[in-house]
Formats: C-alpha cells, sequence, structure tokens
C-alpha cells in the first residue's frame, strides 16, 4: 500500500489542487488514460470546426469596414453580427461538449481518486469495471445539468424579451440589464451546486435526482469556497492545457503555408488539442473528486472511515 494521497483532515483549495495534479502522476492509467479516450473525440470536434468554420476574410473586412466609419451604421452592425455568429456557434458548441464530457469523466475517474486516498491503486480496466453499470446514468446526468444551466441561463432572458416589448425602450433596456444579471448569478449558483453530482452518483451508487440534492447539499455548506476554489481550479486546467498544446502550436506554424492551413498543420494542432483536453479533463476531473471527499470529511464525518481504509 502506497501512502495516501492526502491528510485525513480538511483541506485548504490549494492542497486539493496540488493533490488533483499529484493523482495524475501517481496513477495515470486510471485517470489520464481515461479522460484520452473524450479528450479524442472533443479532438475530433475541434477538428471538424477547424474546416467547418467559415473563412476569417468576411470578418476582416466588416471590421475593416467598421474601423474607417466614425458612427458604425445598423447595417453594418447587422454585418458584424452575422459575421461573428458561425465562430460564436463553434465556440457554444466546443464549450457545451467540453463540458458535457467533464461530467462524464469526472464519475469515471472519481473511483480511481478514492482509492488513492486510501494508498491504493486501481488500473484503468479496474476503474472502467466499476462504472460500466453508470455509464448510461453519467451520460444522462450530464445532459441533465446542461440542461438546467442552459434553462436557467436563457429562460429568464427569454422572459424577460416579452415583458420588455410592452414597454418603452428605456425601461425595456433597463429590465434586459438587470434580467442578464440575474441570469449570470442563476447560472453561477446552477453550476456551482450541481458540481459534485457525477461524483457522487459513481462513489455512492445512487440515482440522477438524489446525485442533484446531494451535491446541492454538500456545495451549500460552504458555497463560496467551492465557487471561488472551482474557478481557481478551472484557471490552472486550462493553463496546464495551454501549456500543453503550446509546442504543438508552434511546430503547426511551421508547416503553415502562406497563412494557410496545411494537412500537417492541422494534424499537429490536433494532436495537441487532444493532449491539452486529456490533462484537462483528468485533472479537473481528479479536483471534483477530492472536493466532494473534502466536503464529507468537514461535514460527514468521512475521515474516521477512511483512516479506518488506510489500516
Amino acid at each position: 500500500m502506497e501512502p495516501g494521497l492526502i491528510e485525513i483532515r480538511p483541506l485548504r483549495i490549494n492542497e486539493i489542487v496540488g493533490a488533483a495534479l499529484r493523482a495524475l502522476f501517481k496513477n495515470p492509467a486510471g485517470t489520464l488514460a481515461i479522460s484520452l479516450n473524450f479528450a479524442m473525440i472533443l479532438g475530433f470536434f475541434s477538428l471538424a470546426a477547424i474546416y467547418l468554420s467559415p473563412s476569417p476574410q468576411s470578418l476582416n473586412l466588416t471590421l475593416n469596414q467598421l474601423s474607417t466609419s466614425s458612427q458604425p451604421s445598423p447595417e453594418q452592425l447587422e454585418a458584424l453580427f452575422n459575421a461573428l455568429l458561425p465562430t460564436l456557434t463553434v465556440v457554444m458548441f466546443l464549450t457545451l461538449s467540453l463540458y458535457f464530457f467533464q461530467g462524464i469523466v469526472s464519475g469515471i475517474i472519481a473511483p480511481a481518486v478514492g482509492f488513492l486516498i486510501t494508498g491504493n491503486k486501481l488500473s484503468r480496466n479496474e476503474t472502467w469495471l466499476r462504472t460500466k453499470p453508470l455509464i448510461g446514468k453519467l451520460f444522462l446526468l450530464s445532459l441533465v445539468i446542461m440542461i438546467f444551466l442552459v434553462a436557467g441561463f436563457l429562460g429568464p432572458i427569454f422572459l424577460a424579451l416579452l415583458i420588455s416589448s410592452i414597454f418603452s425602450p428605456v425601461v425595456a433596456s433597463f429590465i434586459m440589464s438587470i434580467t442578464l444579471i440575474f441570469s449570470v448569478g442563476l447560472l453561477i449558483v446552477i453550476w456551482t451546486s450541481l458540481l459534485l453530482a457525477p461524483c457522487i452518483l459513481v462513489i455512492e451508487n445512487t440515482s440522477i435526482r438524489l446525485s442533484l440534492i446531494r451535491s446541492r447539499a454538500l456545495v451549500k455548506k460552504n458555497f463560496a469556497r467551492i465557487f471561488f476554489g472551482t474557478i481557481w481550479a478551472t484557471i490552472m486546467a486550462q493553463a496546464l492545457a495551454l501549456l500543453v498544446q503550446l509546442p504543438f502550436s508552434i511546430i503547426s506554424q511551421i508547416f503553415t503555408t502562406a497563412g494557410e492551413l496545411t494537412t500537417s498543420s492541422v494534424f499537429i494542432e490536433t494532436v495537441g488539442a487532444i493532449l491539452g483536453y486529456t490533462l484537462l479533463l483528468a485533472f479537473f476531473a481528479s479536483y471534483l473528486a477530492l472536493l466532494y471527499t473534502d466536503q464529507r470529511i468537514r461535514h460527514e464525518n468521512l475521515a474516521e472511515n477512511l483512516k479506518s481504509a488506510r489500516g
């Protein structure tokens, strides 16, 4: 039995982030190797986005026209929106796909991280076997969470659009501003409250409904700490992913001909994206598993059970 991944006590956020990174080195087969499967799907989506995205020439032309105008006309603003819409659609699709697979990977990797806490190591196959019966639930749970997030953000805005249509432009603008602030706040609350649901679903082998309820109950005990800590962990995960992708992006530029993408440059860029997604998914999943454990240590006396498991 190896030394445990963490000390069995309430942890600071920086200790959880550090332990999440150590988990990847202690058990790469149970963390990185599993996230690689889903990172390859995200890499394929990124590759498709490169080929399907429209040429930036129309956007550059529109921006040049705006830069030469003292006051943009409604037609120019509409042209700018139309030029930006395909790119925004691709970015939104990739963001939702990343979040969707993040929930699935978090649930799958949770047992591997949990065993590391007690000083044991699960192989890749052992981790898969423990979560295989719950894969369908994990996919559905991630979909449900995404629906909650989208509905929580867009629902109030759509309702405000209907209401503001009967008021003057000044009042309508005020209503939309307040609604946008409310929607962002509601999005933050829903996102933070449901962070731990995938880990709970697998580790506690419970239903989708109870995992959502349990996640909200655990998070609300330390909501601000979890929100700001998770923002920090997200920034760390993105920084690590970009650090991995950077050499591939530099090499990709070497194979770019006269500013035009080539097959070699796209291939290298895609490999870098896959490796970046692999690290991002695995690191953030490990963080959530450790955050879930920490919350239970703080509020449900899990420390005694973990100490007994360590022997």
